[in-house]
């Protein structure tokens, strides 16, 4: 796509993906979301049970969970419906490295040919996806030039940092998504992990014992991470922990008061296969726009 092309909320489709967690109240016209597969061996399931009916079966099931991307032809049918609606298409995906969506949305745009869509492999997921497509949108109701545009995405890849906590290692070990974090297997014993979604792979931060020291670390790792005195977008996510919210928001807030909640979101069933119940997060960022 020409950097000098202007885009819009009215003439831009925004895609992602359900790895997203793009929460249902806030979904503007502009917005399409992409199904990622989620599988009990041979069985799909509904995602449109909703959230709690995919823990219960997650809990309740002897069958561990897959997810699936969706195929190269899968995404250019929902490609070429979104250029049919709309002049231009940016297309937001959770990282390469965690997921084959990307790759298989880049063969479909390569089939497609068409110069008006742009395809991005993005740093992060949940929270950070969220995250993403909510600042990517706010420049669209500007309205900016896709060279605006794509330097934001890059900018965001490169400065985002997302910061979580799971009550077990098991799911990410099983999905075969633990990355660095492989180190710490075996050796969570009535302790959390603190783990990060940096340069799209999970990574270990450290561990701790107890929830009081958990909120400490979180607080901590925002700290050395962020910068003071600057507006600092923050999405929170949890998987069926929202009563964890107010004091992770309050670590947060603790560390750089000027940080504005730009959503709360909770894990679906894509990143709730590779997270399980009781993970806890905040995705944060730097804008340049707030500077």
């Amino acid at each position: 796509m020409d950097r000098g092309r202007n885009l819009d909320a009215g003439n831009t489709a925004l895609i992602t993906d359900t790895g997203s967690d793009v929460p249902a109240d806030w979904r503007p016209d502009n917005l399409r979301i992409v199904e990622i597969a989620v599988n009990f061996g041979q069985e799909p399931f509904d995602q449109s049970q909703g959230i709690g009916a995919f823990y219960q079966r997650l809990a309740e099931s002897e069958v561990v969970p897959t997810t699936a991307q969706p195929s190269a032809g899968e995404l250019e049918e929902e490609f070429r419906a979104a250029l049919d609606d709309f002049e231009h298409a940016i297309v937001l995906h959770i990282p390469g490295k965690l997921s084959g969506t990307v790759t298989a949305a880049r063969e479909a745009a390569r089939a497609i040919g068409d110069e008006r869509l742009a395809v991005f492999d993005c740093s992060s997921v949940s929270a950070g996806l969220t995250l993403l497509v909510r600042r990517v949108q706010q420049r669209l109701e500007r309205g900016a030039t896709f060279g605006e545009v794509d330097s934001f995405i890059a900018h965001f890849n490169a400065g985002q940092r997302t910061v979580f906590t799971l009550d077990t290692l098991e799911f990410l070990r099983r999905g075969g998504r633990i990355g660095k974090a492989q180190a710490l297997a075996g050796s969570l014993l009535k302790v959390r992990p603190i783990l990060e979604v940096a340069d799209g792979e999970v990574s270990p931060v450290g561990r701790v014992r107890g929830e009081g020291k958990l909120f400490s670390a979180i607080r901590d790792y925002v700290e050395e991470h962020s910068e003071p005195g600057r507006p600092l977008r923050v999405v929170y996510a949890h998987a069926r922990r929202a009563e964890a919210i107010d004091d992770l928001r309050l670590a947060v807030e603790s560390a750089r008061p000027a940080a504005v909640t730009e959503g709360i979101v909770e894990i679906g069933p894509v990143i709730g296969t590779h997270g399980g119940p009781g993970t806890l997060g905040a995705a944060f960022f730097h804008d340049p726009l707030d500077a």
